[in-house]
């Protein structure tokens, strides 16, 4: 989402971004930081691009409330990591044996983890590429989100297709009626969509506002986003015929929708819910 449409999008709800860099300042000017003042503008889906990193790791648990150790706790980390980025480079090279046999269980380990992989791409891309802290933040996120390590579904993701299901009955019965007749299941788009929180489908910077609520425990903003997805391809979806196409168009969803009108969508839509 650009600078400018995130404003524009920002102004409609009357909201200035002034007022989130006032709020955001306020609550890191106190010693302990005001985590729950944090987590309420963080449910507000209005943090400013600079402030993210150091947001996410206050809500995370990356650093703790307490400012006075956040000096000796970033040195800390920077050795972690610098440490385990040594031992990695030398299990890679140990690990360079040419062998078709090595290469296809490579690609089916890689399968195993994309969603790892596409998680861990965009935290790292919303952290401006400052590595350190794209990997404590992953690694809490991994936790604290219970991201299942490998691509295993679990009953979460089945009860979050479920209730897509139902959202897409409320806000189009038509599209809904359609998926049934051609015999469509939602749980197949568990893997790609909510076990990697769709960091498989859309871009990073549509999901930097979407991940703000949910680090804060606002997790039915991906429902939002899923049924955003669904109704911004409703003309394409009316025109499949059976389940395989449907998992077809799956895997290109993003190539028919204008992602940054779909995460403004679902945002609108997350926002217009919690006040009724």
């Amino acid at each position: 989402m650009s600078k400018d449409f995130r404003k524009a999008y920002y102004s409609t709800l009357g909201v200035q971004t002034v007022e989130a860099k006032a709020s955001l300042d306020a609550a890191f000017a106190v010693d302990p930081i005001d985590l729950p003042r944090l987590i309420s503008i963080c449910q507000a889906v209005r943090i400013p691009r600079m402030y993210r990193p150091l947001v996410w790791k206050s809500v995370l648990g990356v650093v703790p409330p307490a400012k006075e150790t956040w000096g000796f706790g970033e040195e800390t980390r920077f050795d972690q990591f610098e440490d385990l980025r040594r031992a990695a480079a030398v299990l890679f090279l140990k690990d360079q044996t040419p062998c078709d046999d090595d290469f296809t269980a490579d690609i089916m380990k890689y399968e195993r983890i994309r969603h790892l992989f596409s998680i861990a791409d965009c935290i790292l891309e919303i952290c401006d590429g400052r590595d350190v802290d794209a990997y404590w933040i992953f690694r809490y996120f991994v936790v604290r989100m219970q991201v299942p390590l490998t691509a295993t579904i679990s009953k979460q993701h089945y009860s979050q297709c479920t209730a897509l299901g139902e959202l897409l009955k409320t806000h189009n019965p038509s599209l809904s009626n359609h998926l049934e007749r051609i015999g469509v299941d939602l749980n197949v788009i568990a893997e790609n969509w909510f076990s990697s929180f769709f960091a498989l489908v859309l871009p990073a910077h549509c999901l930097e506002g979407i991940w703000d609520a949910v680090i804060s425990g606002a997790w039915d903003i991906l429902l939002y986003l899923g049924l955003s997805l669904l109704l911004a391809s409703k003309r394409k979806i009316e025109g499949l015929r059976n389940p395989s196409e449907f998992t077809k168009f799956l895997l290109q969803i993003e190539d028919f929708v204008n992602v940054d009108a779909v995460s403004a969508t679902a945002i609108d839509l997350w926002e217009k819910n919690r006040k009724e």
